[in-house]
């Protein structure tokens, strides 16, 4: 290899890893949704702590709120949205005695499991963008 050979791999090399933060969103969202997804279909806040059972008869509450989370890569950002009426429980409603069932995380610390999955996906955009150095 000469050395504008060498030159030019730098060059690409640095572009691909100008991307990297894109890419990471990119690979970090599915990840990140079927962590928060198995959380909410485990009956629990994505750090594992139980949610209230239902009050009208101890039953597990919110069987379907996995279903109403989705995550999508927005550049280098990832946005995590809860829709359907499992927002309400996600923040609680005191006036109607609804209790707080957290289901997404809130601002602030990431649990663990979010944590990885980012890791996982910044781990491997930064192989691809470094041809696996």
């Amino acid at each position: 290899m000469n050395g504008f050979e060498l030159v030019d791999r730098m060059i690409e090399a640095a572009k691909a890893a100008g991307q990297v933060p894109e890419e990471t969103a990119k690979l970090a969202a599915p990840r990140i949704e079927a962590a928060l997804q198995k959380t909410a279909a485990a009956g629990t806040t994505p750090s594992g702590e139980a949610w209230a059972p239902r009050k009208k008869d101890g039953g597990r509450a919110m069987a379907g709120a996995a279903k109403a989370i989705s995550v999508r890569a927005i550049g280098s950002s990832v946005r995590v949205t809860l829709s359907g009426p499992e927002v309400v429980h996600h923040y609680g409603e005191a006036k109607r005695g609804t209790p707080r069932r957290q289901v997404i995380p809130d601002a602030g610390e990431l649990p663990a499991p979010v944590v990885a999955a980012v890791e996982d996906a910044a781990r491997l955009a930064f192989a691809r963008a470094t041809g696996g150095r």
